[in-house]
């Protein structure tokens, strides 16, 4: 069964910087093709709204990040997010028209847009419960949205150990390479203490 994935929905500059270290954070505990986020993961020359309502489509959890600048303004200063062609828009609507499950984030003390601001297929998001990202606690609070996604996923949460963190990553990871790699270094060290064992002196002093 394919694993459940995860979608990061965010206004570019409203929300870039948070919306990266909520991705990084994401990745360290689920794999990196469970979590999509646009720049990362639409290839130069795609169309740019076919490949977000695809993506929308495969993931079981939508994170909308909301900050003071999430409805946008456009040329003529009007909300861009009224606009059915606002990749925010196609976003949100695409998740909540599929029953997705959507969790939005206020960002830094931003609150949830009035719902007569927004358009008619987006005014639901008003009826989900939101939760709180702030720069001056950005740790706890990326840790405690990790955990409402992980437990929308239903997958377990917190990670019992670092050990089972390892575990979770691919054979070609990083982590994992590097969990053989000193497997193989203490494994030559044991063989030569077992053969030699003057080795131990060295080792220790």
């Amino acid at each position: 069964m394919a694993k459940r994935k995860v979608f990061i929905s965010y206004r570019r500059e409203d929300a870039a910087g948070f919306s990266h270290a909520i991705h990084d954070r994401l990745v360290e505990t689920l794999s990196k093709d469970r979590v999509f986020m646009d720049v990362l993961g639409i290839e130069p020359g795609a169309d740019f709204v076919e490949k977000l309502e695809s993506a929308v489509r495969q993931c079981e959890v939508l994170i909308a990040l909301i900050g003071t600048r999430w409805a946008g303004e456009d040329a003529r200063g009007k909300a861009r997010i009224a606009d059915s062609q606002d990749w925010v828009h196609v976003e949100l609507a695409t998740a909540l028209r599929r029953g997705i499950k959507v969790i939005p984030v206020l960002l830094d003390g931003a609150r949830m847009p009035a719902v007569e601001n927004l358009p008619s297929d987006l005014q639901s998001l008003v009826r989900m419960n939101a939760t709180d990202v702030r720069a001056s606690r950005l740790n706890a609070d990326v840790w405690d949205l990790t955990g409402a996604t992980m437990s929308a996923l239903g997958e377990r949460w917190p990670p019992t150990s670092r050990a089972e963190r390892f575990m979770r990553y691919s054979p070609g990871s990083m982590p994992f390479l590097r969990v053989q790699f000193y497997c193989l270094l203490l494994s030559r060290a044991c063989s030569q203490a077992s053969a030699y064992p003057q080795y131990w002196v060295h080792l220790c002093f």
